[in-house]
């Protein structure tokens, strides 16, 4: 069941994907700069989480893998990049 054909995530990591992901959605809709950096911080700050429990042995990390970490940090490094690009400037408006 938990297993998405491309990676395993444990319980734990499903309820961030879905708590971020949903932030970084409400980001996109509403133009809000400050919620995409906050979804793409948190998904990085999950790749360190995983990197560090699967480290220890922490039952959190159990059942996944190295491809959960390049989930989460794909998607914060791309999230964090996006919300950090700047607006392009309309030539039109002499500007």
């Amino acid at each position: 069941l938990r297993e998405l054909k491309f990676l395993l995530m444990p319980e734990a990591g499903i309820a961030v994907a879905v708590v971020l992901g949903l932030l970084a959605i409400a980001g996109g809709w509403l133009g809000n700069k400050a919620l995409t950096l906050a979804a793409g911080a948190g998904f990085l700050l999950a790749a360190v989480a995983q990197v560090v429990l699967q480290t220890a042995g922490s039952s959190l990390a159990t059942g996944s893998n190295g491809s959960t970490f390049g989930l989460w940090l794909g998607l914060g490094a791309g999230l964090v990049a996006l919300a950090l690009t700047p607006q392009p400037v309309d030539a039109s408006k002499g500007m």
